[in-house]
């Protein structure tokens, strides 16, 4: 059980299946503990989850509530853990209402448990924030980022959860088009992942690629692109495994390119997110008609008309496939 949980703490998830099956096997053969057993199953469930097997995570997670309904009191924490699980799974589904309340039922467990200043309870506010945002509810996800920030600041241990409550807020802001509070907030996560995490962790890019995307809707150009250049730079450095995160970065710097009159190098940068989201999903890719639509743009901007039309043919065409 406890290689389980490195495997998943290390993103081994293929490792810590293997691991939390055979301890579920050990322990149906051998041990009267349903506590564990109830544990043990919940994680495979989480296992499942990273590896997008929703129907199996929610096999496990339902079979956890059995046991634990037999074996634990109702404020244990370990319901919390199910909880934040079943919460997971329906934000996967789109069911932000259900999520918030798994959410919100795991916060009563931890405030009941713990108290009011425990860093559990501080990431219950933001898991909370983070469904409160995507109902839309803007406003109240900002005061439950603001409750978890309170709690994260107690203890600089607690690091990177407080980044990610900046992040949370920062979003929060670049949703309200409050691209300057958001700056502000980005500014916080990227000291603060810079200095755990280091400066090529996909974490700490995306941050770089956020405030290159706040001054970009700014009209702050040449700050974006420094932000979107270093950004790229440090994906070229950091390991393999970034190929979305690449090809969304150079989308947005193709465009970049084109107004501030680099239309020609646009294109290029065009091409090398065209063959990156092909290599990631194939010629049928969610990306290819936007790709076409620029570089249509591009090629009018150029003059070069009849392969402007050409392209917006080619989006037209994918775009009336993808409604039938």
């Amino acid at each position: 059980a406890r290689i389980m949980v490195s495997h998943i703490e290390s993103g081994a998830h293929h490792q810590a299946l293997q691991e939390g099956q055979q301890a579920l096997q050990l322990l149906a053969l051998s041990s009267t503990d349903s506590v564990m057993l109830g544990k043990i199953t919940n994680q495979v469930g989480v296992v499942f989850f990273h590896l997008t097997q929703y129907d199996s995570s929610q096999h496990y997670f339902d079979r956890a509530t059995e046991i634990y309904d037999l074996t634990l009191a109702d404020n244990d924490p370990r319901w919390a853990t199910l909880y934040h699980g079943f919460s997971a799974l329906r934000k996967q589904q789109q069911l932000h209402v259900k999520a918030y309340s798994y959410d919100s039922m795991a916060l009563k467990v931890l405030l009941a448990h713990y108290g009011n200043d425990h860093p559990k309870v501080g990431d219950a506010y933001n898991r909370i924030g983070i469904a409160l945002e995507r109902l839309g509810a803007l406003e109240e996800a900002k005061q439950n980022y603001l409750k978890a920030l309170d709690i994260f600041k107690i203890d600089i241990v607690r690091s990177l959860p407080l980044a990610s409550t900046y992040e949370n807020l920062g979003y929060v802001h670049f949703g309200q088009a409050d691209y300057g509070s958001a700056i502000s907030y980005f500014e916080k996560v990227l000291a603060v992942r810079t200095s755990v995490l280091g400066d090529r962790h996909a974490a700490t890019i995306r941050i770089i690629d956020q405030l290159g995307r706040c001054h970009h809707q700014l009209q702050n150009l040449t700050a974006a692109k420094s932000f979107y250049d270093l950004a790229l730079q440090r994906l070229d450095q950091a390991p393999t495994g970034q190929e979305l995160l690449k090809a969304n970065l150079l989308l947005k710097m193709a465009i970049l390119d084109d107004e501030l009159g680099h239309t020609r190098k646009g294109l290029k940068q065009l091409d090398d997110a065209a063959d990156l989201y092909l290599q990631l999903f194939g010629p049928d890719n969610p990306y290819q008609s936007y790709i076409y639509t620029n570089r249509a743009i591009f090629h009018t901007r150029l003059g070069e008309f009849e392969r402007a039309l050409a392209f917006q043919e080619a989006s037209n065409r994918l775009y009336l496939r993808d409604l039938e």
